[in-house]
């Protein structure tokens, strides 16, 4: 499922995490999320790191998509939906754009009182800060040796004519 432009998740932004383990999430990205049907967004303990998966139900929609492509009676299967199903949690906005970060989570990303938001388009991550610009240099160098292997697909190719 593509998201329109104005619902991608862009820049990164670093925000304090109060006492009672809330957190404000920045506007452009609560601008992303669907609110519609839930005021809110999903979070998932990342299997690729010690960061959290973040983004609007349609992350969910992702996920099941993947699971449902392997066997029913894979025990691969079973392990990514318990990693990933149950442990996703749905955290709800307050009245001014903020979530009260569960501590597994925070535990998970070895967020304590800072936390940076980092957009990748369809879903974005919670970060701890310390981590922050050490990633960003390494994905940065890594990108710059890869980048060859971004291809322009038909449908970019047609995107491109039609604003040309």
């Amino acid at each position: 499922m593509l998201r329109s432009a104005d619902a991608l998740f862009l820049g990164s932004h670093k925000n304090k995490i109060d006492k009672k383990n809330r957190i404000a999430i920045p506007a452009e990205f609560r601008k992303a999320i669907d609110t519609d049907r839930f005021n809110g967004f999903v979070c998932v303990p990342s299997l690729s790191g010690p960061y959290l998966d973040c983004g609007g139900l349609d992350l969910l929609v992702r996920f099941q998509k993947m699971l449902e492509q392997l066997d029913p009676f894979d025990p691969d299967r079973e392990d990514l939906e318990i990693a990933i199903m149950g442990r996703a949690r749905k955290l709800s906005f307050d009245g001014d754009g903020r979530v009260v970060l569960p501590t597994p989570l925070k535990e998970h990303a070895g967020v304590i009182d800072h936390a940076c938001f980092v957009g990748r388009g369809a879903l974005f991550q919670i970060w701890n800060v310390d981590h922050v610009e050490e990633r960003f240099a390494k994905a940065q160098a890594r990108a710059q040796e890869r980048r060859f292997v971004l291809k322009s697909t038909p449908l970019a190719q047609n995107i491109s004519k039609e604003k040309a």
